[in-house]
């Protein structure tokens, strides 16, 4: 495969006439590779590239060989930058799971907005802190919200109402009890699906695309109170969602084998399915993460264990100030980790 790449140089070669000879020069330095926790094919083609290069370097200038052919486009060195190091795609990149894994841990509030005015203890706490040691699913915070949720939309005191007077209920109580009714089933459809979110981008897209439709159609306004009871809830449940979404994402690390691809999915639907490499399906081993590391200092120190034999930079996307800083600590920390080694050694 590296063999093959590097072909490709002779398309990026510069002639340069000197003496009346043809100087071949490559301008070819760079390869970008993903790679992550759960897809390793990048590091695989990284060994294969430094395999290549040093074969052609040690070469005796056998023009029949393959390596030595090619040797006069090559460069010395060849940086081999990793992308996509927090970023899992199972499909293969095939379009048929539309959310990527993220490999994230969250802080998450630990009192509410209310609460927090008043000042007190730690406010927050990071989903990697709460893996072994809390249920996922039953924080006090999220469930306070969601009982706090489901007896403010209880409205069986209508029903009651009707049935000790007899009367039918007017236009108004039938609205509120269908509206009731309603929001009640949807808050306990959305506690239901929590142990089965494996990422942030399905729960948003089911928030925009479903739930917020819903509401739109089925009320014109709420009142102010519910209005504030179904904010909280949201607020609680998307940090129960960030809770659940991250406990899943380590539990799947380690037990190691990458996450299964839906249904039907397969490398005949790539484009061009020869593309695929076998070391893009190789399949990771089970990781041993300490609760005391985020999943995002633990799988970029992955890959910068790498950096001084394969890897040369790991190009990190940080929407955030505060992920730049997390990148930097991660390889601060890194350092801090290997210098203690050699000390102890």
């Amino acid at each position: 495969a590296s063999a093959e790449a590097f072909k490709l140089v002779h398309s990026t070669t510069s002639h340069e006439e000197n003496a009346g000879e043809t100087r071949k020069s490559s301008n070819f330095s760079t390869f970008q590779l993903p790679c992550n926790l759960l897809e390793l094919g990048g590091l695989n083609v990284a060994n294969e590239i430094q395999d290549f290069l040093s074969s052609a370097q040690q070469q005796d200038g056998d023009n029949n060989d393959e390596s030595s052919s090619w040797k006069q486009y090559l460069p010395d060195k060849i940086n081999l930058y990793m992308t996509r190091p927090l970023t899992y795609h199972p499909d293969l990149g095939l379009g048929i799971i539309q959310h990527p894994y993220k490999f994230v841990d969250y802080q998450l509030p630990t009192k509410s907005a209310s609460q927090m005015e008043n000042g007190g203890t730690r406010n927050y706490v990071w989903t990697s802190e709460t893996f072994e040691t809390s249920d996922a699913f039953s924080s006090a915070l999220y469930q306070a919200s969601y009982n706090n949720a489901m007896n403010h939309f209880d409205a069986t005191h209508l029903l009651e109402k009707q049935q000790s007077s007899g009367e039918e209920l007017s236009v108004e109580e039938r609205e509120t009890l269908e509206g009731c009714r309603l929001l009640q089933s949807m808050i306990h459809d959305l506690d239901v699906k929590l142990p089965d979110y494996n990422t942030i981008g399905e729960y948003e897209w089911e928030v925009l695309n479903s739930i917020m439709p819903l509401l739109s159609e089925s009320f014109e306004e709420l009142d102010e109170d519910s209005g504030s009871v179904l904010q909280a809830f949201f607020a609680a449940h998307g940090s129960a969602v960030r809770q659940s979404v991250a406990h899943n994402t380590r539990s799947l690390l380690q037990k190691g084998g990458g996450a299964k691809v839906v249904a039907g999915a397969s490398t005949s639907q790539h484009p061009n399915p020869n593309m695929i490499s076998s070391s893009s399906m190789i399949k990771p081993p089970p990781y041993d993460i300490p609760n005391h590391a985020t999943l995002q200092e633990y799988a970029l120190q992955f890959l910068l264990q790498k950096k001084e034999n394969i890897v040369t930079r790991v190009i990190v996307g940080c929407p955030d100030a505060n992920h730049v800083l997390e990148a930097v600590h991660a390889a601060d920390r890194l350092e801090v980790s290997e210098e203690e080694k050699k000390d102890a050694e």
